[in-house]
């Protein structure tokens, strides 16, 4: 089990990021189990676990929101949660144990295919500071996350809808702006999220440039040809392109020519949609 990082968890959360900063969703999988001997509100307030504890009233005012509404009847909770049988017990029983539970720092948990492409473990000392210190995580749960925070399990999507806050991004979005804004000003926004979790940012600050991402494949039907976006591989694309920026510090689009992935994508300026505070680049595996 990992130690308490004395890195970049311990940067103020409202020291701002100068150069560039990349926002990331968590994944649907995670791994279960971790640390017990702390729950997380032992390390709430500790620096070294846990990088934004204004944000902790606001998360045990969800967690209980959460608590109330697992008393539905099953029908709705398998609507609430996405999953039926014994995956849905499963869900139910880890959140019934928030905000208590095992720890893991948050990218021990995450388990998705971005996360696995990303290759966090794998990553050499410098690399990994260099993520620790530019990734920001949107969470369901816990708002706003830096990769060395630790949390327990849950099972919570961003656009679920709780009676007592109403839809969970909703909830976020003026408390992680609040906190966001002021952390990114000045700095190139590489903006990996999928749209549930950008409504959870209102995207105001004063940003140097936010950058979107697309990845299309060029495919031919009845003569024709045309471009398709991707769906199977993006997220295995964005962990690729993440450790990509990291390595070389990219804060210019044009630093993407470089971007090699095996499967063939690579970025294209002129399909790309550039203005001077950002816009869509497009990566294109031409068939």
């Amino acid at each position: 089990m990992s130690t308490p990082s004395t890195g970049p968890a311990t940067r103020p959360a409202t020291d701002p990021i100068r150069d560039y900063v990349i926002l990331l969703p968590p994944s649907e999988g995670k791994a279960p189990g971790g640390d017990a001997s702390r729950s997380w509100p032992d390390v709430a307030e500790d620096p070294r676990f846990n990088a934004f504890p204004e944000l902790n009233p606001a998360r045990l005012a969800l967690i209980q929101a959460l608590h109330e509404v697992m008393q539905q009847p099953r029908p709705q909770l398998e609507k609430l949660f996405g999953v039926k049988g014994p995956r849905l017990d499963q869900a139910l029983a880890t959140n019934r144990q928030l905000p208590g539970g095992p720890l893991r720092p948050a990218m021990e948990r995450y388990t998705g295919v971005m996360f696995e492409h990303l290759d966090y473990p794998g990553m050499p000392p410098a690399l990994r500071q260099a993520f620790d210190r530019h990734a920001l995580l949107f969470s369901g749960v816990w708002g706003l996350l830096r990769p060395t925070d630790w949390i327990p399990d849950y099972k919570l999507k961003m656009d679920a809808i709780l009676p007592a806050t109403g839809r969970v991004s909703d909830f976020w979005k003026p408390r992680i702006s609040g906190l966001l804004n002021p952390l990114v000003a000045g700095a190139v926004v590489w903006d990996l999220l999928p749209g549930v979790h950008r409504r959870a940012w209102d995207g105001q600050g004063e940003l140097a440039a936010r950058w979107q991402v697309k990845f299309v494949e060029r495919v031919t039907q009845q003569g024709q040809s045309r471009l398709r976006t991707v769906s199977h591989w993006s997220k295995a694309l964005k962990g690729a392109l993440v450790r990509f920026i990291c390595q070389h510090r990219v804060t210019q689009p044009q630093a993407l020519a470089d971007f090699q992935h095996p499967q063939g994508y690579r970025f294209s300026l002129e399909a790309s949609q550039m203005g001077p505070k950002g816009g869509t680049l497009v990566f294109i595996k031409e068939g």
